[in-house]
């Protein structure tokens, strides 16, 4: 059993994956349900780290700063995923990892729920969300890290699987925010997607692969909302982007 370093960063709860630096690794897991308050630590000088079993070469591998998880929806922050495109990036120069997925949505409408309904109901909405992000991260085979970017909107970064299995994987989240209807107005989600491969992951950032994901929402939105565009990165034309 590796020992963590003793420079404790923060404690935060994840939904469907939690996450434990040591002082030589770096290592991503995955509870029962997803839900786990762990102890992140800092170590500025780490020659070697492991993702996934995978051994990475990095002069720093640091997870820290504001990646706490937010109060509301029990997820954490955007730097998360911030943190996390950054270790798949390193990786990705170094092995062959398959295609990087990178996810963005947000619930159709949900201005209207708080005007409607208030803003208590407002926060249901946003509260049985990030329990469609434990349960879904818990349904698919590919492995996601999920965070609340903003507001109502949503995000994931994650690899491993098809094209096909993660096209798959984007309905059956549509489908699971369907089947909430539990205390809040029916909720639907528009869904913005786009797919990274690794020659093309080596240079991207995680502004570059946001602002991708966010024009394929963008699509859904103006398509009619409750769908779901894809498009691989990085983005051409207008005509790159591909209803799901």
């Amino acid at each position: 059993t590796k020992t963590p370093i003793l420079t404790p960063v923060s404690r935060m709860a994840l939904m469907g994956a939690y996450l434990v630096v040591h002082a030589d690794s770096v290592e991503f897991s995955r509870g029962m349900y997803g839900l786990m308050d762990v102890t992140l630590y800092q170590h500025n000088t780490i020659s070697g780290a492991t993702l996934n079993g995978q051994t990475l070469v990095a002069s720093e591998a640091v997870i820290s700063g504001p990646s706490k998880h937010d109060e509301l929806s029990g997820l954490p922050g955007r730097n998360l995923l911030r943190q996390c495109c950054d270790i798949y990036r390193r990786q990705s120069s170094q092995v062959n990892t398959g295609c990087f997925f990178f996810i963005v949505f947000d619930i159709d409408f949900f201005k209207g729920i708080n005007d409607c309904h208030g803003h208590l109901m407002g926060d249901k909405a946003i509260q049985a969300m990030s329990q469609c992000c434990l349960l879904w991260t818990e349904t698919i085979d590919l492995r996601m890290r999920m965070a609340r970017i903003g507001g109502d909107e949503f995000g994931g970064v994650g690899r491993g699987a098809s094209l096909t299995s993660f096209e798959k994987s984007l309905r059956t989240l549509a489908d699971l925010v369907q089947a909430i209807g539990v205390d809040i107005p029916p909720l639907t989600i528009s869904i913005g997607a786009c797919v990274v491969s690794p020659d093309k992951l080596v240079h991207a950032t995680f502004d570059d692969l946001l602002e991708t994901a966010d024009r394929c929402l963008y699509a859904s939105k103006k398509a009619g909302r409750n769908q779901a565009h894809i498009a691989d990165y990085p983005i051409i034309s207008r005509f790159d982007i591909r209803p799901v």
